[in-house]
C-alpha cells in the first residue's frame, strides 16, 4: 500500500519510495528533478524506514553538485 508525504511531495510503499525536489529545474526542458529508491531482496518491508531514506536521499540530491547544474 502507498503512503504519501509532504501534500505528495514523497510517495512510498514497504520497498520502494519516490521523492520530488525543490529548487532543481531542468533549464531546457523545465521539468524538475525526481528522486527514487527500491530495496529488494530482503523479506523485510518498512514503510516508515523507506520514508526517512527517500526524504533524506532527496534532500542530499538537491544539496548536489547534479542539482546545482540543473537549476543554472
Amino acid at each position: 500500500m502507498e503512503k504519501t508525504a509532504d501534500a505528495g511531495r514523497y510517495v512510498y510503499s514497504d520497498n520502494q519510495a519516490f521523492g520530488k525536489t525543490q529548487g532543481c529545474v531542468d533549464a531546457k526542458y523545465k521539468q524538475e528533478l525526481c528522486t527514487g529508491v527500491q530495496a529488494y531482496g530482503s523479506d523485510h518491508e518498512d514503510a516508515d524506514a523507506m520514508k526517512r531514506l527517500i526524504v533524506s536521499f532527496t534532500e542530499t540530491v538537491e544539496k548536489s553538485d547534479a542539482c546545482d547544474r540543473l537549476a543554472s
